[in-house]
């Protein structure tokens, strides 16, 4: 199977919930679609999914560990 580079997600959020990973995001210099990508690969790994070699797309900071 192809792997395409991308996929589009749309998803409706609370707006604070939504400035909160906006904060999170430029503390980090991140887009938000990459913070989302972060935080979903980290808690991925946290519960230990089969699909440990995800990884985000940068390096996950210091911060986040």
């Amino acid at each position: 199977m192809t792997q395409r580079k991308t996929a589009v997600l749309n998803v409706r959020i609370r707006p604070d919930i939504k400035d909160t990973l906006k904060s999170a995001a430029t503390s980090e210099t991140r887009s938000i679609a990459n913070m989302i990508e972060v935080m979903v690969v980290a808690y991925a790994n946290r519960l230990g999914t089969k699909d440990d070699q995800i990884q985000p797309k940068r390096k996950i900071a210091s911060k986040m560990k």
